[in-house]
């Protein structure tokens, strides 16, 4: 009998993947302008099911970086809950990044 191999795998590195996940919340940021959500919420909600599955620190992390930028904004709604969405006022900038780490992201792979 013969057998088949699978497709090969494309193993990403740790910047990639923390790249895409940034990208994703963006995307999704500029899709739904009015969302707004706490780290687990958008665990739940903002991504699909069944795709990549990301772990709430490596959110939180994105979203802490992505705020820095102002791209998100982060208001804390109970001692220990923090609520993100789109700042608005950044979209231009937000579609540029994103065009731009598409196309790197198309010539790396």
């Amino acid at each position: 009998m013969k057998k088949v191999l699978g497709k090969p795998t494309h193993t990403e590195t740790q910047k990639q993947r923390h790249l895409r996940l940034k990208r994703e919340l963006l995307t999704y940021c500029i899709n739904h302008p009015d969302a707004k959500d706490t780290v687990e919420g958008i665990l739940r909600w903002w991504f699909p099911a069944g795709e990549v599955r990301w772990r709430a620190e490596e959110v939180k992390t994105a979203l802490d970086e992505l705020t820095a930028r102002e791209w998100i904004t982060s208001r804390s709604i109970r001692q220990a809950e923090v609520i993100y969405g789109l700042n608005k006022d950044k979209t231009s900038e937000i579609n540029k990044f994103l065009s731009h780490s598409s196309a790197a992201s198309k010539t790396t792979r």
